[in-house]
């Protein structure tokens, strides 16, 4: 019998164990994919605002909110994320948007 006991990440709801004529070989480049992102006191990933992408009014409550789309640094474009204008401008003081 041919199988491999994968290591998968804990809470997977798969069995670990893959017979060989289930498995494909990947042939990936040998490209690195960067560097990795700083990690801040707290354990996660440190991020700052890196720039804007849009921009929208919303409603917290019985108020009228300026939202942004946040590209932050050490992160992917698709981590973007909504954040409200005031409360990133109290966060980061310094980032100009």
């Amino acid at each position: 019998m041919a199988a491999y006991k994968l290591d998968l990440p804990v809470g997977s709801k798969i069995h670990p164990v893959f017979h060989v004529s289930q498995l494909k070989k990947h042939v990936g480049s040998d490209e690195v994919q960067g560097q990795l992102p700083l990690i801040g006191p707290d354990g996660g990933i440190s991020k700052e605002p890196a720039k804007i992408i849009d921009r929208r009014i919303g409603k917290k409550g019985n108020r009228t909110v300026t939202e942004v789309l946040v590209e932050w640094t050490n992160t992917f474009p698709e981590d973007a994320t909504w954040e409200v204008l005031y409360q990133l401008q109290q966060q980061f003081p310094d980032f100009n948007p």
